[in-house]
């Protein structure tokens, strides 16, 4: 009888062992997290905190620790401080539409299309205008400030704290000012990841006008100048 019981004590025991085995291998598989594997959530914010106009490190608003480690990969192999100075660079230097050297080397490759075509509208304008039965009449233009959505532009600008960030994109708040008019608005600039960089790829409004963006408004500019010289082709004939 002694000898049944220790025997069903042994097995018990090797049953509860085999158990607690199998219970820790999942465990460690559960475990066993790749950070660099983890997408970042779909739009991260995240704060700069900011020395001599130069951004140093960043904290994000998540709580997954794995999460946040792999924000800050993806952050550091982007180069996001690059962005936020690109992003500067449009708005210190007057009137971004006639800046040739902007062009060149701060917009994406969408933009710098649009910005090429919107010029050349301009230019057929003038040139079809000299040669219609109205040579005084006035030529279609790019007319005050269309990186924000002030047509009298602006005298002050702050970028923001906080950027909200994608794999792809980059979305920057600015805050404008025009003191003479005592205007205050907030626009938003659009970066995009092209190739090794990042690019200002569109402003998006933050005030209500007939555009909701940079974009919309250069190809309304363009539609509008195709329509021209429909018209002009018509009265030729």
């Amino acid at each position: 009888m002694k000898i049944q019981t220790l025997k069903f004590f042994i097995l018990v025991f090797f049953f509860l062992s085999l158990l607690s085995c199998q219970s820790k291998k999942k465990e460690e598989k559960l475990n066993v997290v790749s950070v660099e594997n983890i997408e970042p959530p779909q739009l991260t914010k995240i704060y700069p905190y900011k020395t001599y106009n130069k951004v140093l490190n960043f904290s994000v608003e998540m709580g997954d620790s794995a999460i946040i480690d792999s924000v800050e990969y993806f952050l550091s192999q982007c180069q996001f401080t690059e962005s936020w100075e690109i992003a500067e660079k449009v708005f210190s230097r007057p009137n971004p539409f006639r800046n040739d050297s902007l062009e060149k080397i701060t917009f994406s490759s969408e933009l710098t299309q649009l910005v090429k075509e919107s010029k050349q509208t301009e230019v057929v304008s003038r040139k079809a205008i000299l040669q219609s039965k109205s040579p005084t009449d006035k030529p279609l233009l790019i007319e005050g400030e269309i990186f924000t959505s002030l047509y009298e532009e602006y005298n002050k600008y702050i970028p923001s704290d906080t950027a909200y960030c994608t794999m792809k994109e980059i979305k920057i708040p600015f805050a404008f000012e025009n003191t003479h008019y005592k205007e205050k608005w907030t626009d938003t600039i659009l970066l995009v990841h092209q190739n090794t960089s990042w690019y200002v790829h569109d402003v998006l409004y933050g005030r209500k006008s007939q555009y909701s963006s940079l974009q919309e408004r250069l190809k309304a500019f363009i539609r509008a100048g195709q329509e021209e010289q429909r018209q002009f082709q018509k009265q030729k004939k």
